[in-house]
């Protein structure tokens, strides 16, 4: 018999800027800082919102992806 592949359903939040609407996705990511692929959570405290730079606080949760 063959190996069996198993499609594991993605766990990814997307979270929302409050101020400008810009929404972070770990799949895009922040490409003026080379991110990519790293979930919201694990985002440097520091980092802020690539289009209005309101830090992370100003962030909110919309999708479970």
């Amino acid at each position: 018999m063959g190996k069996k592949v198993v499609l594991k359903e993605s766990t990814t939040a997307l979270y929302k800027c409050r101020i400008c609407g810009y929404v972070y996705s770990p799949e895009k990511g922040d490409e003026k800082r080379a991110i990519k692929g790293i979930p919201f959570e694990r985002l440097p405290d520091n980092w802020r919102c690539p289009v209005c730079y309101y830090p992370k606080s100003h962030f909110y949760q919309i999708k479970k992806g």
